[in-house]
C-alpha cells in the first residue's frame, strides 16, 4: 500500500511540476520586453547641430573621408565617458551589385550615451601620422544625454 502511495505521490508531483513550468513559460512569454532607443544616425550636414539621446541609445556619425591620401577622422580632446563613450570606428563605401562605388568613402563613428549630461563632440579630419595642426576640417555637434527627453 504504501508503494501506490508513493507512485501517486509521484505522479502528482510530477503533475504540479510541469503546471508549473507551463505556468512560467507563458509569464515569460507574454513579459514586455524592453526595446532599445532607435539609432540615431548623423551626417555631414549635421555640423554644430544639438543632439539629443537617451541613457543606452547609439549614434552613428558618417563623414566624408578620403582613403588614398590616409585622411581620417579623431576626437579632439578629452570625452567625459560617464556621458558618452566611443564604441567603434570604420571605413565603408556603398557600392552597387556590379562592386562600382555610389558615394565616396564615409567613416562610421559610433559612440553609446552612457550617462545623464552633456558634451561637446569635437572632430577633426587629420591626415595619417598627422597632428591636429594637420587638420584641414572639423565636425562638431552639442550631445545632451537625458532619460526624460524624446530622442530625435
Amino acid at each position: 500500500m504504501t508503494r501506490h502511495a508513493l507512485v501517486a505521490g509521484f505522479k502528482h508531483c510530477a503533475v504540479q511540476t510541469t503546471l508549473v513550468c507551463l505556468l512560467f513559460a507563458a509569464g515569460c512569454a507574454t513579459t514586455p520586453h524592453k526595446s532599445s532607443p532607435p539609432l540615431v544616425i548623423v551626417g555631414q550636414e549635421s555640423n554644430g547641430a544639438e543632439i539629443r539621446l537617451v541613457p543606452g541609445q547609439e549614434m552613428l556619425i558618417r563623414l566624408i573621408t578620403n582613403v588614398r591620401d590616409r585622411m581620417t577622422w579623431a576626437i579632439v580632446g578629452s570625452m567625459d565617458s560617464e556621458v558618452l563613450q566611443p564604441v567603434g570606428q570604420r571605413t565603408f563605401q556603398f557600392v552597387d551589385s556590379d562592386e562600382k562605388p555610389l558615394t565616396r568613402p564615409l567613416e562610421e563613428l559610433r559612440f553609446r550615451a552612457t550617462g545623464n549630461g552633456e558634451v561637446i563632440l569635437d572632430l577633426a579630419y587629420i591626415p595619417g601620422g598627422g597632428t591636429l595642426v594637420d587638420s584641414s576640417n572639423r565636425f562638431m555637434l552639442r550631445v545632451i544625454v537625458d532619460p526624460f527627453v524624446t530622442s530625435r
